[in-house]
């Protein structure tokens, strides 16, 4: 149950019980500490791979690096072709890329 449907549910008791056991809470509902820990688990792992610097991952998107800006000279990812900040460039694949500067 969220918060906001929670609330919603108190106000048309007109006092507040749990939607589950019914018991009266007096006070805001706790923190879902099983979602709290999942959500910082996630966080790190992505803090973790990113320190790790995989260099076949965009750092700003988390997609896989499929295209090289030649402009830029630089390898990006789908969403960094279609961003403002590679508007009008020109780019080819990675793998066209590679073997070109062999």
């Amino acid at each position: 149950i969220c918060k906001y449907c929670l609330q919603r549910f108190w106000e048309k008791q007109g006092h507040k019980t749990c939607p589950l056991c019914r018991r009266r809470v007096s006070k805001e509902p706790p923190i879902n500490l099983n979602l709290k820990n999942l959500c910082e688990a996630y966080q790190e792992e992505r803090r973790r791979k990113s320190s790790m610097g995989d260099k076949n991952v965009c750092s700003l998107h988390n997609e896989k690096l499929k295209l090289f800006c030649l402009d830029d000279q630089k390898a990006v990812c789908l969403v960094c072709r279609d961003s403002r900040k590679h508007k009008n460039h020109k780019f080819c694949p990675i793998d066209e890329a590679l073997t070109d500067s062999r």
